[in-house]
């Protein structure tokens, strides 16, 4: 064996007796980072916020709106003088039967009572939306020598009626006085003529009193 063979053996055995040792590699190798970022739960609650704006009404809104609480709000009335309150003009009509139109006709009597209305500074105008009726009527006995007659003076107006929550508008009459008598041929104009002056009267009295309901 040459010596050259000797000290390669000689240098193995050597090291095969050291025992183990640990040998540390460094591989590179890719190493992936998480980085975990705390999630905070947010809860979001939505405000729903209303903001009442004022509309602006129109006229005719305005209108039924006053009109509709005017309805639901008025007082009844509480007497029949009470209904002309703030009565700003009639116009009168008159219906005569042909019994009375023979004794006095209708333009006479309706002069006399306007006459009588104007004394108690009650303007009459036919455009007024508020009529004044004077319904004449009468029959003569076998004679024909004594009147028997009967005179009813009414006030009409538009009123609303309510069935079940609907409404209805109608002519009703809200004032009214009547009168009736039996005169002779002779008087029978003067007599007729005296009654609607009292009764001209009375609603003169009642149209300047002008008591309005719930006063």
């Amino acid at each position: 064996m040459t010596i050259a063979a000797l000290v390669f053996a000689s240098l193995w055995l050597h090291e095969r007796w050291k025992g183990p040792k640990e040998v540390v590699r460094e591989v590179p190798r890719t190493v992936e980072v998480i980085k975990t970022v705390p999630m905070e739960r947010i809860r979001e609650v939505t405000r729903e916020v209303t903001k009442e704006v004022p509309v602006e009404m129109t006229e005719e809104q305005l209108t039924a709106l006053n009109v509709g609480s005017n309805y639901l709000c008025a007082p009844y009335l509480p007497s029949m003088e009470a209904s002309l309150y703030d009565l700003e003009s009639v116009n009168v009509k008159v219906n005569l039967n042909p019994a009375l139109e023979e004794v006095i006709g209708a333009e006479l009597v309706k002069t006399a009572f306007n006459t009588v209305l104007k004394t108690g500074n009650i303007q009459v105008d036919e455009q007024s939306p508020y009529l004044l009726g004077i319904n004449c009527s009468g029959a003569w006995d076998a004679e024909q020598t004594n009147l028997t007659y009967a005179l009813h003076v009414e006030l009409y107006d538009s009123v609303t009626l309510e069935r079940k929550g609907e409404l209805r508008r109608t002519d009703a009459i809200v004032w009214v006085r009547d009168t009736m008598d039996t005169t002779t041929k002779e008087n029978a104009r003067e007599n007729i003529l005296s009654r609607l002056a009292t009764i001209g009267r009375l609603f003169a009295a009642n149209f300047i009193a002008g008591v309005k309901p719930g006063q």
